[in-house]
């Protein structure tokens, strides 16, 4: 502020403040708005005095004011200039932050240094130059003709396919293009009930003649398989599965050769409902069924079956029964970020009838025992888990035998891991154990343990070249918890299976104190054909403490051939063929050429 306008502005104050030798004078808008501007241009030159007084602050001008005599006016220039630095900086607005000084220098450079317009590259990065070469026009087709069979050739000449319908189906059917009918309600607004029954399976036939050693037999067998589903709701339904060409474990068949050969087609039929039904069970979700009956979302999901249940567990190498009981999954879709785990279920399981475990047997005459289905119960859990960068399954259960079987009663385990490795091998290794018979030594069924190895390997053609290499190490007798058919080595190599319909031959399943491998490769063409053969291998051992009984005669060497191949969508045509040489007894022989129909 000049000395000027700060005697002005004191000799103003004075001669208010006495009310005498001054004079009223009027004056224009103009002229304070220029008196304003002109202390505001002296108070920004002298930057470094303090702030000024709060009577010398801004106010809103009046249409009058009172003016010391002989102060100067303001001139039209100074106004001008408050005006355009006022328009220059405007006020920020709360909140609003500084604006920018431009773009942040280079490191190691001054803006001066940062020429105009330049682009600049992050670090790390550096400009190329651009090439008009790595750019062309779209094409154009206005010399071509169309080709609509080029246009398809490029989706691989796709055809529709109609799709599959079962031979029964009556509700909502299973494909369908809408408009859909409204669910009903009888289970609740939130469960609501989509009726669908559906009758499907498939049909096997097979002509085989096999040689098990002890005996040889030319024959004919079929098999009829029928799934029958009533879907209920979304998540409740009620399945059986039957086979009405079977009693017991004799199919249909017709003996064209060997012993015993038939002059007549040998019909097997059921005997008994028992033995129509294989399965036949209810399964759905309890917290649906809560919801659907309060009306409101389902509170939680716990998944439940019951009846003639079939379970699968440790890839069926463990379990692969249909008994009476139940299963129901309390814990579901858990995690623990200290223990590694991404998911984790639970199920717990009973059966009281109709549990296949070969532990259990009763006699059936003198000197001989059979396996009773009907003399064991069974309580259990199977814990499946995501963790440690693979997949785990727990399990645990114990067999109780009733009647003559209770003292073969015993715990049973399983523990598998599966995980691939260096994105070359998928590796999976299982332990199943039973123990704890009160038997004498000489006289369990069920007392060992069993290591299976399953190794499937990543070639140059992942999806359609397997190469596998599967081994095992069998200690005592160890047994499976509940298996319909086939042994603890049922899924170590297409050797030591059977094709459960002709008695096709196979090594020895039983892992009674033996150990040994399958090697093979399996070729799927155009995923449109299947070719595997296989090298197989069963050694036998003996300790000095163990039960002569358990180890087999001597060790077994086999070869197997399969090939299947689709002939339409609904008809399968598969070869097998195997040889086995076994010290000590009779070699193994078979071949066999099956069909099947899939409705």
């Amino acid at each position: 502020m000049n000395t000027r306008t700060l005697l002005c502005l004191l000799g103003a104050a004075a001669l208010l403040a006495a009310g005498d030798a001054c004079a009223e004078q009027t004056v224009t808008d103009a002229e304070v708005q220029a008196l304003k501007a002109q202390i505001a241009k002296a108070g920004q030159g002298n930057k470094d005095q303090a702030a000024e007084p709060a009577a010398v602050q801004e106010t809103k001008p009046t249409s009058t004011a009172f003016v010391p005599l002989g102060a100067p006016a303001a001139d039209d220039g100074d106004a001008k200039d408050a005006k355009k630095d006022e328009g220059a900086k405007p006020k920020p607005k709360e909140g609003d932050h500084a604006p920018a000084e431009g773009p942040p220098p280079v490191p190691g450079e001054t803006s001066a240094e940062i020429k105009e317009n330049e682009p600049q590259a992050p670090a790390g990065t550096s400009l190329v130059q651009h090439d008009n070469g790595h750019f062309r026009g779209d094409p154009t087709y206005e010399n071509k003709p169309y080709d609509a069979q080029a246009q398809w050739d490029i989706y691989g000449a796709k055809k529709p396919v109609p799709p599959t319908r079962p031979p029964i189906e009556l509700g909502r059917p299973l494909f369908a293009g809408g408009p859909l009918v409204k669910p009903g309600t009888l289970f609740g607004d939130t469960n609501p009930t989509i009726p669908h029954f559906m009758v499907y399976g498939d049909w096997r036939t097979a002509v085989a003649y096999n040689d098990n050693g002890a005996k040889e037999q030319g024959l004919a067998a079929t098999r009829l398989n029928l799934d029958v589903d009533l879907k209920i709701t979304g998540t409740e339904r009620i399945h059986a599965f039957i086979e009405p060409l079977r009693r017991q474990n004799d199919f249909t068949t017709f003996k064209f050769s060997g012993e015993e050969p038939d002059d007549e087609f040998d019909l097997q039929l059921p005997d008994s409902v028992d033995d129509v039904f294989e399965t036949g069970y209810f399964e759905g979700d309890l917290g649906s069924i809560v919801g659907g009956a309060k009306n409101s979302a389902a509170p939680f999901d716990i998944p439940i079956a019951g009846g003639l249940v079939p379970l699968i567990f440790h890839n069926g190498t463990w379990l692969n029964d249909a008994f009476w009981g139940f299963a129901v999954t309390p814990v579901y879709a858990q995690q623990s970020k200290h223990w590694g785990i991404s998911n984790m279920d639970v199920t717990l399981f009973a059966g009281f009838d109709k549990v296949t475990n070969a532990g259990i047997t009763e006699p059936a005459g003198p000197g001989v025992e059979k396996q009773a289905d009907h003399s064991s119960h069974i309580y259990g859990a199977n814990v499946f888990m995501d963790a440690l960068e693979g997949y785990w399954e727990v399990g645990y259960a114990y067999v109780q035998g009733t009647g003559k079987a209770g003292d073969l009663s015993h715990h049973s385990m399983a523990v598998s891991f599966t995980r691939r490795y260096f994105n070359m091998v998928s590796n999976s290794i299982r332990v199943i154990g039973s123990f704890g018979q009160d038997e004498e030594k000489q006289k369990r069924t069920a007392d060992g343990f069993v290591v299976l190895l399953e190794n499937s390997f990543i070639s140059h053609k992942p999806l359609v070249l397997v190469p596998y290499v599967n081994a095992f190490f069998g200690y005592n007798k160890p047994q499976a918890l509940a298996r319909t058919t086939g042994g603890l080595l049922f899924n170590t190599g297409i050797l030591f299976e059977t094709d459960a319909l002709t008695g096709y031959p196979q090594l020895n399943d039983t892992a009674n104190n033996t150990f040994g491998a399958a090697v093979g490769a399996q070729y799927l063409f155009n995923l449109d054909q299947q070719v595997i053969l296989e090298l197989g291998y069963v050694g036998t051992w003996q300790a000095e403490d163990n039960d002569p009984k358990l180890a087999q005669k001597g060790d077994e060497f086999g070869v197997g051939f399969r090939y299947q191949i689709p002939i339409d969508k609904s008809w399968i045509l598969r070869m097998d063929a195997m040889y086995a040489h076994r010290d000590n007894i009779e070699d193994l022989s078979g071949v066999r050429f099956e069909i099947r129909a899939k409705f």
